[in-house]
């Protein structure tokens, strides 16, 4: 037998079914009269009378004895009626499967059991059987509901600073393990310098007047040369300085600190103060 969510007991045991001017299921008792009724959905309590006894044959609200009446997020709402006891009241707040009050026979009853109704979002009653033990249709907590779609302004903001994150941390690159006493050497004789924020950018590529820049700070002379020859370049390459290949690609930065080193430019601490 399917279990029902609304019982405590989750005993299912329907004895009267919707519709011939019913408006609900009637669930009848098993295990004990005062069957725990519990809230099939989170919601909020809009409706809730309390002391009625027995009165059968009464109309109206007064029909339905002591109840409770939940709206749940999805606009839909639930009825619970001939309340023996009421644990909630109007304007509470409550979970799917916390006790609201105990099976009961108050209102226009010939029994303890417990009428059970299903509103949908136009308060009308439609039959409650398909969801004695599944959802309500579309329901979604209040913590599921969904969030509003984030605006372009937002969305552009994230994507920057996710970029500015990025190249924060390509700034915090270090030289390779091969390149790293070069680069210090070259960096605290200044002839070559980083970024305004000391910065070192060993995997940059070197632009042609940085090259220049440093070239006039290694060898102390106040003008760049001014012809890079193919004669020049195949000579650094014979000698070890260079390798040979793709004279016209860039070279990173920790690439030309190593010739620098190579070719003896870089004067050491003595040399400076005896120079």
């Amino acid at each position: 037998m399917t279990q029902s969510r609304i019982l405590q007991t989750q005993e299912n045991r329907i004895t009267r079914g919707f519709g011939n001017g019913h408006s609900g299921v009637d669930l009848g008792w098993q295990t004990t009269q005062t069957d725990g009724i519990l809230a099939h959905s989170q919601g909020t309590v809009t409706f809730c009378q309390t002391g009625y006894g027995n009165d059968q044959g009464a109309g109206g609200n007064a029909s339905y004895g002591n109840c409770v009446k939940i709206k749940h997020p999805n606009g839909y709402s639930t009825l619970y009626a001939h309340l023996n006891t009421v644990a909630v009241q109007n304007g509470q707040s409550v979970e799917k499967g916390q006790q609201i009050g105990t099976m009961g026979n108050t209102g226009n009853s010939y029994g303890s059991h417990l009428h059970f109704e299903v509103r949908d979002t136009s308060d009308t009653c439609i039959d409650p059987a398909p969801y004695l033990s599944a959802d309500l249709p579309d329901l979604k907590t209040e913590t599921e509901m969904e969030e509003p779609d984030m605006t372009e302004a937002e969305a552009r903001k994230i994507a920057q600073e996710e970029i500015s994150k990025y190249f924060m941390e390509l700034e915090k690159e270090e030289a390779s393990p091969w390149a790293q006493v070069p680069v210090k050497t070259i960096v605290d004789r200044g002839i070559m310098n980083g970024d305004t924020n000391g910065n070192f950018r060993p995997q940059d590529a070197i632009t042609r007047e940085e090259v220049a820049a440093a070239l006039v700070n290694a060898l102390g002379i106040d003008k760049t040369v001014s012809d890079w020859a193919k004669e020049a370049f195949e000579k650094a390459s014979a000698v070890g300085f260079l390798d040979g290949t793709m004279p016209r690609e860039s070279l990173t930065r920790e690439q030309f600190a190593v010739i620098l080193d190579k070719l003896g430019l870089i004067p050491s601490a003595a040399d400076k103060v005896s120079g």
